[in-house]
């Protein structure tokens, strides 16, 4: 991430940044206001308190108003404290409202910060927090949404490199960021890195179709990855009508990297039909069908009525389908005796 360095004026270097300093840390703080990183420096070096730090980071860039070879005052830890003598100051704005433009600055900062610690041939312990220091409560929405949440979001960058589009993965039906961890990652518990890494608050929530960056390096050249179930896995999914139906439940299959004839061929004969299908036998749960028989699987006959209209499988068990009805009203009915509207 680029920085953009605003040079602290030399006559306040007195004030704002008066020792050389050697770096052995970074220290995280949040603005507690709505301004830009620029306008966070401008206001450091504008006035004449001593109150200083490195640089700010916002939804758009870094901006870096003292050098990272003198002290600032910022961890409240005294004049010879570790953190305002040893610290880079790093403060992520927006952090009074939040919201879209403060989850932004944090995950600039992260990626920042991931930077510095791979240029120092740092690991993530380098990084602190101003609570760490003084005891004061910063940084204060950091800290709300949750310090290790952070941590695992600068791991994930640190992992990963640059966010750049060679470390994605597209996410495809079925998919759990758990599940894309273990697949990707062989870890399946590095998924808080992945949720990190994309500013996901719910790990429970993702989106077919949505393109996740992963940490480690992984690469999806083809914006497909290999499929991770099995042929009988997906078979029984689409048993169980999570694929849709008809042409639709093709084109997922064939998207997500399936071999719809091979996955096709196994729901055939998990329906009790042969691999080369018959009409019955590739029925699944969501297909809209019509009736052919004359009879309910209980013996009772099927009005003509019934058979007129066309009806969703709900349920398959067995030889015998769950129909349901307009009326609301649903019925078992043999696989035999239906077929596909």
């Amino acid at each position: 991430m680029n920085i953009v360095k605003m040079e602290m004026p030399q006559n306040m270097y007195n004030t704002k940044c008066p020792h050389t300093m050697t770096p052995t840390r970074i220290v995280v703080h949040n603005t507690a206001n709505d301004a830009s990183a620029r306008n966070e420096i401008k206001y450091m070096q504008g006035n004449n308190k001593q109150v200083s730090f490195h640089i700010a980071v916002d939804d758009v860039e870094a901006v870096q108003g003292i050098p990272l070879d003198r002290n600032a005052w910022h961890a409240g830890d005294g004049a010879n404290g570790t953190g305002n003598r040893q610290g880079i100051a790093v403060e992520i704005c927006y952090s009074k409202s939040g919201g879209s433009r403060f989850e932004a600055a944090e995950r600039n900062a992260a990626q920042l910060i991931a930077q510095m610690l791979k240029e120092r041939g740092w690991g993530i312990d380098k990084v602190t927090k101003h609570q760490d220091y003084s005891g004061k409560y910063c940084p204060h929405r950091t800290l709300d949404m949750g310090w290790q949440r952070f941590l695992d979001m600068v791991q994930g960058y640190l992992d990963g490199g640059s966010s750049g589009s060679g470390n994605t993965y597209t996410v495809q039906y079925g998919d759990t960021l758990s599940g894309i961890a273990k697949s990707l990652l062989g870890d399946a518990s590095r998924y808080k890195e992945i949720a990190a890494l994309n500013g996901i608050d719910n790990p429970n929530v993702i989106k077919v179709g949505q393109v996740l960056q992963i940490p480690g390096g992984y690469s999806d050249d083809s914006a497909s990855a290999a499929p991770s179930k099995s042929v009988d896995e997906i078979a029984k999914e689409v048993i169980a009508g999570k694929w849709g139906n008809g042409s639709d439940r093709k084109e997922r299959l064939v998207a997500a990297g399936y071999d719809y004839a091979a996955v096709q061929a196994r729901v055939n004969e998990l329906m009790g039909g042969s691999s080369s299908g018959t009409a019955s036998s590739s029925i699944a749960v969501g297909d809209t069908v019509r009736i052919t028989c004359s009879t309910y699987s209980t013996g009772q006959s099927i009005p003509s009525w019934v058979k007129s209209q066309t009806h969703k499988v709900s349920q398959i068990k067995g030889e015998k389908a769950l129909l349901g009805y307009p009326d609301g009203i649903a019925s078992w009915v043999p696989l035999s005796g239906i077929k596909k509207a």
